[in-house]
């Protein structure tokens, strides 16, 4: 007989459902024996048994039985109502003897993801090679460093940013673009350190354009301005870029939660008030080398000519229009 492994069903997220009324939502197991992910009054806490999980009520009261599939993985109905568990996203059992706090680093995209990400790995973080979104996860194990950006949505899974705290422990790091403010307190809320970033956006949009050009499998929205020249070409990118939705993150990162700019790690300079006085210095130190670094988003060459694009008259415009000028000006007054 197979027993419940506890390492395994606290590092993985599953589909939780029923038999009758199909699938009800994602759940995780803490550590600790609680619930997580999915807060209902039905399912508080949880029991093993050896194959047999039991999900409780606070009081301890048994509403649920689920038995260990043969596979090892899936969880089948035992008795009661019919539930069941079907893994989404499995992470090998944690080393468990670090002491620096788990950590998430969210950004903008080409906002600093992968230098925050070079300094905590030199300061001896572990990666668990999961790149996150609000609603779905980009699971990057076993791929290339390089080539992670190329075609990600391949190894899209239904995973909740939320259900992904759930999961790091201390002396790991996830990273990803969060934009809904529930998800990213979600983090706060399992004691997972969240390290915001932001970027300029009008450097940022910039940087992107190169980065899609030399790093990212071309969609079909990049195949009508790929065979444009320089400023034409960027044009019909900023046309395809969900901008409002890129400065609603900014906004919301920077109004709810202490932020790093990206603009100041290039500098070497880590704000403590949004990493934390234990882990400032660490990553202070770990960012100095990691300035001297490739990262997985790195692109050789010299972009300063393309910052003239911002004078023209039909981008000035574009963006003022949007917005991109207000959001700069109120957390980069020093660069208007």
């Amino acid at each position: 007989m197979a027993t419940i492994d506890k390492d395994a069903l606290t590092r993985s997220v599953y589909l939780f459902g029923s038999v009758t009324h199909g699938p009800y939502g994602l759940m995780t197991f803490s550590p600790r024996g609680r619930v997580t992910t999915r807060y209902h009054a039905n399912e508080y806490k949880y029991g093993i048994d050896g194959d047999v999980l039991s999900l409780m009520r606070a009081d301890g009261t048994v509403t649920s039985r689920m038995k260990l599939d043969a596979d090892g993985r899936h969880f089948v109905p035992h008795d009661g109502p019919g539930h069941y568990l079907t893994p989404q996203l499995a992470l090998d059992p944690a080393e468990g003897t670090s002491l620096m706090p788990p950590v998430f680093v969210n950004t903008l995209p080409k906002a600093g993801t992968y230098l925050v990400a070079k300094a905590l790995s030199n300061i001896g973080y572990q990666s668990l090679d999961l790149h996150v979104m609000d609603s779905v996860v980009h699971d990057n194990r076993g791929v290339d460093e390089a080539d992670i950006h190329f075609d990600p949505w391949s190894r899209e899974l239904p995973v909740s940013a939320r259900a992904v705290a759930a999961l790091i422990r201390r002396g790991e790091f996830a990273v990803g673009h969060l934009s809904d403010q529930h998800e990213m307190q979600a983090f706060a809320n399992q004691r997972v350190r969240l390290i915001n970033v932001i970027r300029e956006p009008r450097s940022m949009l910039l940087s992107f354009f190169t980065f899609v050009q030399a790093k990212v499998k071309p969609s079909a929205e990049q195949e009508l301005w790929a065979g444009m020249d320089g400023i034409d070409a960027f044009k019909a990118f900023l046309l395809c870029q969900p901008i409002d939705r890129w400065l609603g993150q900014t906004q919301t990162m920077a109004e709810h939660f202490d932020c790093l700019r990206y603009e100041d790690l290039k500098a070497g300079k880590v704000a403590r008030k949004a990493v934390g006085t234990a882990l400032s210095t660490k990553l202070g130190g770990g960012l100095k080398s990691a300035l001297g670094q490739k990262t997985a988003t790195f692109i050789e060459g010299d972009r300063d000519a393309s910052h003239e694009w911002f004078r023209d008259p039909q981008i000035a415009a574009y963006l003022e229009a949007r917005g991109v000028n207000d959001v700069s000006r109120a957390y980069w007054p020093e660069l208007n």
